[in-house]
């Protein structure tokens, strides 16, 4: 038996993890991946690798998951975050 395979025979498969956009789990535009390691190497996952597309989708996916009104000015926002102790 390979290091690669359970003791029930079965050869190990990495889990692809998709995105989440929009409350839902698309594949990534490209359906390129990368593999995640622990620390000792050992493979865990595989990532999708998002692209640009993916991007601008997630990013209109967000903004409309929020009222469109008016708000504290970014500025505004920024300070507050800054202010706050660590």
């Amino acid at each position: 038996m390979t290091s690669e395979q359970h003791e029930t025979g079965r050869v190990a498969v990495a889990k692809t993890c998709k995105l989440y956009v929009g409350g839902k789990f698309p594949r990534s535009e490209s359906g390129r991946v990368y593999p995640v390691r622990d620390a000792a190497g050992a493979p865990l996952a595989n990532v999708a690798h998002a692209s640009r597309k993916d991007l601008r989708d997630a990013v209109a996916a967000a903004r409309g998951a929020f009222p469109a009104g008016p708000g504290p000015p970014p500025t505004t926002a920024g300070r507050c975050c800054s202010a706050s102790p660590r």
